[in-house]
């Protein structure tokens, strides 16, 4: 009997023994169960699915369900660059043509070229008048080719603007070219004839042709003089008499034979730049030897009202250009 009593006991003792190797061999089965669940859930979170969130629950377990969530950040919209706004085109300019005449009758130069200094004929000049024409400071950097337009009066006969010698050289040649003028720039015409054959632009130097012409009006009597640096070998007599002509005054021929001998060496040579071709070769090269100014002479009866008259002036086109009346 005690046998069989023993013989149970290892049997129980056998059987638990198994049970717990079973027991021991299942659990960490369902524990790799439940880390490939918690694999899967994490893959499905980075995944980006379809869920948003995902619950994980472990089986025989006393957890509790584990819930996570996953925000995606709002995406901004960039700012919106500035409007791009169409410039505004300047208006038109307004013409208002002078009395007499309509928009169509004007030219594209009005206003910006003016007529003004009209002269009756006088004795003065000549008995045949005169006028000027000057570009307005509105012209910028333009410049205008007046040659060919015309000038006319009530009943007289059309002054036309001629080509001139804008570089006057002393010996010739007198090469002709359009008169083309900038802004404040000036163009007397008479009605006389030219007291040297042609009409020209003025230069620095050309003040010397009043002692050897008659003009009406004179011409400038303003011309560059010697630098004293120049004459400092000279001797001082040499120096107190060439100082002694002011502006564009000419040594008199016997002035010339006067200071011309050895006892005032090199005199000569600075009596010869007192003269209008001495002044010419050394000054034809300067940046500022032309002037602003043109003479023009058209040998011509302007036959202006001698009381009252209306003085067009008009553009190669017969455009009026300017109106003057008095």
């Amino acid at each position: 009997m005690k046998k069989v009593i023993l013989f149970a006991i290892i049997a129980i003792i056998v059987i638990l023994a198994i049970y717990t190797v079973v027991a021991d061999v299942s659990s960490p089965q369902n524990n790799g169960e439940e880390n490939a669940e918690d694999r899967q859930t994490e893959e499905e979170d980075s995944s980006g699915s379809f869920w948003d969130d995902v619950f994980s629950f472990s089986m025989g377990t006393n957890s509790v369900p584990r819930i996570t969530t996953t925000t995606v950040p709002a995406k901004e919209n960039p700012p919106s660059p500035p409007a791009v706004q169409d410039p505004v085109p300047e208006p038109e300019p307004v013409i208002v043509p002078p009395k007499g005449f309509s928009v169509d009758d004007m030219s594209s130069f009005y206003d910006l070229v003016t007529l003004s200094q009209v002269q009756k004929a006088s004795s003065y000049y000549n008995n045949s008048g005169s006028f000027s024409m000057r570009g307005a400071y509105s012209l910028g950097d333009q410049m205008v080719d007046v040659t060919g337009w015309h000038v006319k009066s009530n009943r007289g006969n059309p002054i036309w603007i001629p080509q001139i010698v804008e570089y006057y050289s002393p010996g010739g040649p007198f090469a002709e070219k359009d008169i083309f003028i900038g802004k404040s720039d000036r163009v007397y015409v008479y009605g006389a004839p030219s007291p040297v054959g042609r009409s020209f632009r003025l230069n620095k130097c050309i003040g010397y042709l009043n002692n050897h012409y008659e003009f009406e009006p004179a011409l400038s009597r303003s011309c560059p003089s010697a630098p004293r640096s120049d004459m400092a070998n000279l001797t001082g007599r040499c120096q107190s008499f060439l100082t002694s002509l002011w502006g564009c005054e000419e040594p008199t021929p016997e002035e010339i034979n006067e200071y011309s001998n050895p006892k005032d060496a090199g005199c000569g040579g600075y009596l010869e730049y007192k003269t209008y071709n001495g002044c010419y070769a050394a000054h034809r090269g300067d940046p500022d030897f032309l002037s602003k100014e043109w003479r023009v002479w058209v040998n011509q009866d302007f036959g202006f009202d001698s009381s009252h008259d209306q003085v067009v002036l008009y553009d190669s086109a017969g455009k009026v250009v300017d109106v003057y009346t008095y």
